[in-house]
């Protein structure tokens, strides 16, 4: 109950009081992943493109650290980070190799208090916040969050994708 309530009001509290700042997110990737390879966790990432943005750093890490947690516990226990970029967005991809979650809850997971895994044995699942919180920061900042299925080539789940799409200021041509 002391967890939940604690998730809870961090979830209340959102990033509020947090100033943003110019953040190179490859290199704030980079130190996330390290720090769970660091506790023996296997997530991956690939060094991307150098890509500054202002944003809240604690709360983007936050984020991330919820996503990844999703794809650990529910997704083969690997995660693997990408990030990608065009003129408009920036894409910062969490696979795993996991089943995945129903195309018709992909709406419904991102509600408060929402768990697919129906125990409330909290070694077997969260308290249904953490994919909350995640797209509340990316709102916050302007993105969002979405879920998307992959699948090998005969169509067959191999894992499950979420995307948190930040956009980037639009650069004045001279």
């Amino acid at each position: 109950m002391g967890r939940m309530i604690d998730e809870y009001l961090d979830f209340a509290r959102g990033d509020a009081g947090e100033a943003p700042e110019s953040v190179d997110l490859n290199a704030l990737l980079d130190d996330v992943a390290t720090d769970y390879r660091r506790s023996a966790r296997d997530v991956v990432y690939a060094s991307g493109p150098s890509v500054r943005l202002m944003i809240r750093p604690y709360a983007m890490r936050r984020a991330l650290m919820n996503l990844i947690d999703n794809a650990l516990r529910y997704g083969g226990n690997t995660a693997m980070l990408t990030l990608e970029q065009s003129l408009t967005f920036v894409r910062i991809k969490i696979t795993d190799h996991g089943k995945g979650i129903p195309e018709a809850d992909h709406e419904t997971v991102f509600k408060p208090f929402t768990r697919l895994e129906p125990s409330r044995n909290a070694l077997t699942g969260g308290v249904g916040l953490g994919l909350s919180i995640a797209r509340a920061i990316a709102q916050s900042h302007g993105g969002d969050s979405t879920l998307e299925k992959q699948r090998n080539p005969n169509g067959e789940v191999t894992g499950l994708e979420v995307t948190l799409r930040l956009p980037r200021p639009v650069q004045p041509v001279i």
